[in-house]
């Protein structure tokens, strides 16, 4: 060959996958051993590190564990709640190559405190992006049940018990601005419970699953990845309660609500979210194995992982 000649074949120009990390937090909220505190070990056993390259930090220690509700804060294993959040605030703060993309394993919605306070440690402006079923604003007074997963984004608006505030820390605060809350479908509800409403918090982006199912998804979702990243310099965090879907497309959870999302519109949400450079990472939560016997679940959710982490 001379000059700019070639032989006709085309150079691989394919971009390598990221390398993520993995941190698995095997909790529930009923605060009992089970559940959804086998959602990590079984995403791992149903292959979930054999996707895209993936460094596995391994488990939190905490667990949850006293089912009685709190006198003081309405939360049932308040204590143990705080004692996690602290946790996870110092893991992922101080995690090893903080820059690289995190993958965090439910486990339940208790979770969230603790990432963001991890997240925004050292000063970054992390926003959110929470996909549920439910709008998550009770308190431990309103709650009906007392169960934290009940109550992380009102924790992570200054609204919850101070013991949790404290130890998500302070900069794990986030203003109505720097959340995006998709898929709810029990407001209802929430309203009659006396909880906070998405509607009480002016400049709180809401959708909810209708809205949703009659939107073009993926363009919605390529806006709100293009206004965060304009907005936050700390880039965004993505959550993803697996109650978003539809109770005939994921019966695999604890609260099972007709009218939620398919797979094919949770995956047209999510892969332009993940996918922008200034997406953080994402958190999967409310999985429960007890109802996955033969773990078909447990291989869909880890399909979706790993289409998120390409």
């Amino acid at each position: 060959m001379t000059g700019h000649e070639h032989d006709g074949t085309v150079a691989d120009v394919t971009t390598p996958a990221r390398t993520w990390q993995c941190l698995g937090v095997p909790i529930d909220c009923v605060a009992q051993p089970g559940g959804t505190e086998l959602a990590p070990d079984s995403l791992r056993h149903a292959g979930v590190g054999d996707g895209p390259p993936l460094i596995d930090l391994g488990d939190t220690r905490s667990r949850l564990r006293d089912p009685v509700r709190d006198h003081e804060t309405g939360v049932v294993a308040g204590e143990d709640v705080v004692g996690l959040t602290a946790e996870m605030r110092e893991r992922i703060a101080g995690r090893p190559e903080p820059r690289l993309p995190l993958l965090v394993l439910g486990g339940c919605c208790t979770l969230l405190p603790g990432v963001l306070g991890g997240l925004r440690h050292h000063g970054d402006d992390v926003a959110l992006v929470y996909l549920d079923g439910h709008v998550d604003l009770y308190d431990g007074r309103t709650s009906p049940t007392g169960e934290a997963a009940d109550m992380p984004l009102a924790v992570l608006l200054g609204l919850g018990p101070e013991p949790w505030l404290r130890a998500a820390g302070p900069r794990a605060r986030l203003r109505p601005t720097d959340i995006t809350l998709l898929g709810p479908r029990d407001e209802d509800e929430a309203r009659a419970n006396g909880s906070v409403l998405p509607s009480d918090l002016p400049g709180l982006r809401y959708l909810d699953a209708a809205h949703l199912k009659q939107s073009d998804r993926h363009k919605l979702a390529t806006e709100i990845a293009e206004d965060l990243t304009r907005r936050h310099g700390g880039g965004f965090w993505v959550h993803v309660d697996l109650d978003v879907l539809d109770e005939s497309a994921f019966p695999a959870t604890d609260y099972l609500m007709p009218g939620g999302l398919d797979w094919p519109e949770l995956t047209a949400l999510l892969l332009p979210l993940t996918g922008a450079p200034a997406c953080r990472g994402v958190s999967i939560a409310c999985y429960n194995p007890v109802k996955d016997p033969d773990r078909r679940h447990a291989r869909r959710v880890v399909s979706l992982i790993h289409q998120l982490m390409g």
